[in-house]
């Protein structure tokens, strides 16, 4: 990084005022260094200012309740059978309108990952069949 492409003090408050974030610590100019910042929502965090750039958005505000995935998996009559913690990579107890339970992340079952159970009964149904897909 060049003297002229450092990251300022001004240029981290730029990037985070529209936001609606706020620069609680400067901590120096270069692109990865960590600063501390304070989101819309008063979570006090530590981000570098190419993360923020990237879309990186504060991890509090990010974290998935359990209403949150009763939400998601109402839609295809999906059932939380045991919510074990906040946070999107926590895998939950879930049981498919099949009846098949497993685990799943909010993450995971968001990107589209369904019941391997029935995905393996689909699966042998089209080798059967000899139906490619």
């Amino acid at each position: 990084m060049t003297r002229k492409d450092a990251i300022t003090r001004e240029k981290m408050i730029e990037i985070l005022t529209p936001e609606g974030y706020n620069l609680k610590e400067f901590r120096g100019n270069g692109g990865k260094t960590k600063h501390v910042v304070i989101c819309d929502k008063g979570h006090e965090y530590e981000c570098c200012y190419e993360n923020f750039q990237r879309g990186y958005i504060c991890k509090l505000c990010f974290i998935k309740t359990e209403k949150d995935m009763i939400e998601l998996l109402s839609p295809e009559n999906f059932k939380l059978k045991e919510f074990r913690g906040n946070g999107v990579r926590t895998k939950h107890l879930i049981e498919c309108p099949n009846k098949h339970q497993y685990e799943v992340s909010y993450n995971s079952f968001q990107q589209r990952h369904r019941c391997g159970f029935c995905a393996e009964k689909i699966s042998f149904r089209r080798r059967r069949n000899k139906i490619i897909c």
